[in-house]
């Protein structure tokens, strides 16, 4: 169903827009008791039913209430693509009707590409590019919204969200607290619900299944930040709800340590591999090891493993162009956090390729 009352004080509504990563949509999600409302996400825009259904659950299943705010949990097409549309609605908007977003975006990167159409997050809608927050802030009048700060060492606690410097919000029945979760995007934001113990986990936590992250670090910190506050339900961006948060949460923490664990793991069996294959030529050139790839009259080059073979040995073969993008983009955000921790570095060959090796 496209429009469900998850609790009497919130309602999903789905955004109609089924993909690999939207999964079944985008959820959004509206939130309140009485006759002011709080929406959190927009969908991509692109679908004029959701908007019907927008229109449809206020007007006829809470009582003609309307929408104060909206809460954008990160700046991707799939949450903001209906923004636009939504505005245009006069009589679902109260007078005092603000939007509010975090201003720490820096998207564009090798395969998530901010400024074309041809990255994982297409740009649906000619609005949604580099500069959303300018031209946004311009004709929508977005308000920042600021959070406690969260660092690669350290993830929050509860008491810190429910903090009075923290970002918070409320209407009759419900109050929701910012919850800073970059890494999926610098700019993610959730969102807590006071009253309910529940988790608007946006993009850093999906159900069944795992997301994408620019930053594996603040990642894993905004996971654990999730694992601390301990809520009683997670209403995810996309996929169902999760109704056992501490062991899905726990589980995508393991499931991006053990990804990196093989990653090093694969690349440690490459270079022992190609050790032993140098001996070997050594010892008898006229029939050297010839399987691995690299310059065996160059040693020193030939330690660094081709990020496409070191992507084929962990990831296998996968099927679609779109999941293969999205997992050499995973990829390279683990390659850059061992780089950060001093366990990898890069090299580029003659021909452009991009290497790396243990250090």
């Amino acid at each position: 169903m496209s429009v469900v009352q998850l609790s009497k004080r919130v309602w999903q509504l789905n955004a109609l827009n089924p993909g690999p990563f939207t999964l079944q949509g985008t959820n959004t999600y509206l939130v309140g008791t009485g006759l002011r409302r709080v929406l959190i996400d927009t969908g991509d825009g692109m679908q004029p039913l959701y908007i019907s259904n927008i229109k449809e659950l206020l007007h006829k299943k809470v009582e003609n209430a309307r929408i104060c705010a909206i809460l954008l949990t990160h700046h991707h097409p799939d949450h903001v693509g209906g923004l636009s549309n939504i505005l245009k609605e006069k009589d679902i908007l109260t007078e005092d009707f603000k939007i509010y977003t975090s201003n720490k975006s820096n998207e564009p990167n090798e395969y998530c590409d901010g400024q074309s159409k041809t990255g994982i997050f297409k740009k649906i809608n000619d609005e949604l590019d580099t500069v959303f927050l300018e031209k946004a802030s311009v004709e929508y009048g977005l308000n920042n919204i600021s959070t406690v700060a969260l660092n690669y060492e350290s993830a929050l606690k509860l008491e810190q969200i429910l903090s009075e410097p923290n970002f918070l919000i409320t209407v009759e029945g419900a109050s929701l607290y910012a919850v800073p979760t970059p890494g999926h995007s610098e700019d993610h934001v959730a969102f807590y619900l006071k009253e309910e113990n529940t988790l608007f986990s946006g993009d850093c936590l999906l159900g069944k299944s795992s997301s994408i992250f620019n930053d594996l670090r603040k990642m894993i910190n905004s996971l654990t930040t999730m694992l601390n506050i301990n809520p009683k339900l997670i209403y995810p961006g996309h996929g169902p709800i999760i109704d056992s948060p501490k062991t899905e949460i726990s589980h995508n923490i393991n499931h991006r340590i053990k990804r990196e664990t093989k990653i090093i793991d694969t690349i440690k069996n490459y270079q022992s591999k190609l050790a032993l294959s140098l001996e070997n030529k050594q010892n008898n050139s006229s029939d050297p090891i010839q399987t691995l790839s690299g310059n065996f009259d160059d040693p020193a080059s030939s330690i660094y493993i081709d990020f496409d073979e070191l992507f084929l040995q962990v990831y296998g073969s996968l099927n679609g162009e779109t999941l293969i993008r999205g997992a050499k983009y995973n990829l390279t955000n683990h390659l850059n956090k061992l780089e950060t921790e001093n366990k990898v570095e890069f090299q580029i060959d003659s021909d452009g390729n991009k290497r790396c090796r243990l250090l």
